[in-house]
């Protein structure tokens, strides 16, 4: 199995600024573990380039806003985004509509308490996101769906742990991410196997579309979309 500095190695190879069987220094192999920390981080945010998404519940206890994060009300991983969501209440599952800051500003009654909420809002803010739910829920049970920041590399013998196709795409990507500050010069080659090989594991990840129905057709018809102005 590749580890971070096998994949650094590769890259400068790819850029000739390491010859086959050369020992990197210290202080490149230590900038190029930033470098590759970086560029997964990156690539974290774009969904076609995650491959796995955890699936989460969380009790509810009568508050409208939670945080979520480490150390938050729901200790887990803080999310950039959630992408979908579903109240349970005495064994039924219900589907949130998940809505934006300009959707969630245009209810006026955000106090209002029901059985069975119908809207979440996200924020992803740092160290700890918030989630926000209208109406108030009773109780229940919350479950999300996110996506999962890529793996991060601690140490340079860290292993890689990832899907086929993620290990070229990686090294010649972190290729092109390390040869202006090597000052290497990037090949029409190189570029056509970063671009293509990035290209392969987004087509892998991604997501079909699902035709699903909208949570305020099965809500408490009180706080349908129609009454909140918040319709697709």
């Amino acid at each position: 199995m590749a580890t971070a500095l096998d994949m650094i190695k590769r890259a400068r190879r790819l850029i000739k600024a390491l010859a086959v069987g050369e020992t990197l220094e210290s202080e490149l192999a230590n900038d190029g573990l930033e470098a590759l920390n970086a560029m997964l981080e990156s690539w974290s945010i774009d969904e076609l380039a995650v491959y796995v998404t955890k699936i989460s519940t969380h009790n509810l206890t009568g508050v409208q806003s939670f945080t979520i994060g480490t150390g938050g009300t729901f200790n887990v991983p803080r999310p950039d985004r959630i992408e979908s969501a579903f109240t349970t209440i005495s064994g039924n599952d219900y589907p949130l509509q998940i809505i934006d800051n300009d959707q969630w500003n245009s209810i006026t009654e955000k106090d209002t308490s029901a059985t069975i909420p119908a809207y979440l809002k996200y924020d992803a803010n740092v160290p700890l996101g918030t989630i926000s739910l209208f109406p108030i829920p009773l109780g229940g049970s919350l479950t999300i769906n996110t996506y999962q920041p890529l793996q991060r590399f601690n140490n340079l013998t860290d292993v890689l742990v990832f899907p086929s196709g993620y290990e070229r795409a990686i090294a010649s990507n972190l290729a092109i991410e390390i040869a202006p500050e090597a000052g290497a010069q990037v090949s029409a080659e190189l570029a056509r196997m970063a671009r293509d090989s990035k290209a392969a594991i987004m087509r892998i990840n991604a997501r079909q579309p699902v035709l699903g129905m909208d949570s305020s057709l099965i809500s408490n018809s009180r706080f349908g979309a129609w009454q909140l102005g918040l319709s697709n």
